[in-house]
């Protein structure tokens, strides 16, 4: 396993973790729509990945993986979306920033921007993107090694 997986596993067992909204199901990259049944969801995605080779002379590379947790939960028409969000994206930001280093599997993790949006699909909706950035290092020639 690379490392860039085994920090997706990281943050999907962070957000899992002690402490999380009990009706919240935590999925490593949904491929599949969204449901009411489903409830309250937390999806991890991996979105990009920028790569720096620190000295010509060694064979180190720093990687800084960004990645979104995107929320849904669903609402009623009393329900400010924002508000049913609220409890939701601050676990989101606890379980991911108490340990910036996600147990080891980073250097540090920061938050960089939140995306609200509501909708109505079979049943109303709020969502949110809450984007991050982790760093790690590793071997050039071998994801799995820690540089």
């Amino acid at each position: 396993m690379s490392l860039r997986e085994g920090l997706l596993s990281a943050i999907r067992a962070a957000l899992g973790g002690a402490g999380a909204p009990a009706d919240l199901s935590v999925l490593r990259n949904p491929l599949r729509a969204w449901t009411a049944e489903d409830g309250a969801v937390a999806g991890v995605f991996a979105l990009s990945e920028q790569v720096d080779y620190e000295d010509a002379n060694t064979p180190s590379v720093q990687r800084l993986l960004t990645f979104g947790v995107a929320v849904r939960v669903p609402v009623t028409s009393e329900d400010a979306p924002d508000t049913a969000l609220d409890p939701y994206l601050a676990w989101v930001v606890e379980a991911l920033l108490t340990d910036p280093t996600l147990g080891g599997a980073c250097i540090r993790t920061r938050e960089l921007s939140t995306e609200w949006v509501a909708e109505e699909l079979d049943e109303t909706y709020a969502g949110a993107l809450v984007t991050f950035e982790a760093l790690y290092l590793t071997h050039e020639a071998d994801l799995s090694a820690a540089a």
